[in-house]
């Protein structure tokens, strides 16, 4: 059987964190990829969400066989709530040959600043 290694270096494997602005990406860097045999063999990493529709996309940036990757993860404007991100790291070549780990992304919508409006003033001078 095929083992890999994958960690994400930024915050750890099991903790992604909150993305507090919902118009933006967020970049989570993937370090420690192998096949886990030869280091040689192609290596396929893909990523999927739990709550796809938070996600306007999930992308996966990786060129086997790099040690390194990351992963971007898009929220839907206005769009709240957690997913389970799952990240599955395949040898092309052998059989038995996946291996994912999971982490949590939480996506939050930030509300704008507000003011009451003001009344109209008249001033003397």
């Amino acid at each position: 059987m095929a083992k890999f290694t994958i960690g994400i270096s930024e915050v750890g494997v099991d903790w992604i964190g909150s993305m507090e602005d919902n118009n933006m990406s967020m970049t989570i860097n993937l370090s420690g990829i192998s096949s886990g045999n030869l280091p040689t063999d192609p290596v396929t990493i893909t990523a999927s969400a739990s709550v796809p529709s938070l996600f306007s996309s999930i992308t996966v940036n990786y060129i086997s066989p790099q040690s390194t990757g990351t992963i971007v993860l898009t929220p839907v404007e206005n769009a709240e709530g957690d997913s389970t991100i799952t990240v599955t790291v395949k040898n092309d070549k052998l059989k038995n040959n996946t291996t994912s780990i999971n982490f949590l992304a939480r996506v939050r919508k930030v509300n704008p600043p507000t003011i009451n409006p003001l009344a109209d003033l008249l001033i003397y001078s």
